[in-house]
């Protein structure tokens, strides 16, 4: 599509394709990637009760965390896990096990935050700010015709089933593909 000049400057995605890596891909090629960003995970996420990374105050430029009590984090390291650069932040010794909100905060001894690197963190956090507007919900709104659309096109083109047939999957992989040729 770029080498024929037809290179979108918005693209309407799922879930499945808004991670940061892909976003800041994207912006790299000069498209910007419209979806809905997870929620910052964790027991606060899980449970419905709790501190979620998302509470804590970053700073960047002295390398530090403030949880939500006020205590500063002990340790910032920036590391790997799977392949994937991490920032790992540490609150040992920061007076974890006698806060009052301790229970809210973790289960463990003391606090510790695996963040994604700076850049990536940044974007995700505006991201999930932008998508409880309306004006985003609104803008997204788009991406559900174009679901919809798919959906019905896959669905018409299969013979419906409770097992489906051999060659029901390759006949809606191709129509699928199809639809996005067209």
């Amino acid at each position: 599509m770029t080498e024929r000049g037809l290179k979108p400057a918005e693209h309407y995605v799922d879930g499945g394709y808004t991670s940061a890596e892909i976003i800041l891909q994207a912006r790299a090629l000069d498209v910007e990637v419209i979806g809905p960003v997870r929620q910052a995970g964790g027991r606060p996420a899980l449970q419905g009760s709790g501190y979620a990374a998302t509470d804590f105050r970053i700073d960047w430029q002295t390398r530090q965390a403030t949880c939500p009590q006020g205590r500063i984090s002990t340790r910032w390291s920036d590391t790997v896990i799977g392949g994937e650069p991490r920032v790992h932040i540490d609150f040992s010794g920061a007076g974890c096990t006698s806060c009052p909100a301790k229970d809210t905060c973790t289960t463990a001894a003391y606090r510790v935050l695996t963040l994604l690197p700076r850049e990536e963190h940044e974007l995700l956090q505006q991201r999930r700010a932008e998508q409880q507007t309306e004006e985003w919900k609104k803008r997204y709104h788009t991406r559900a015709g174009v679901e919809g659309t798919i959906s019905q096109a896959v669905q018409c083109s299969a013979v419906q089933c409770s097992a489906p047939a051999p060659g029901i999957l390759a006949t809606e992989v191709l129509t699928a593909a199809a639809l996005n040729l067209y």
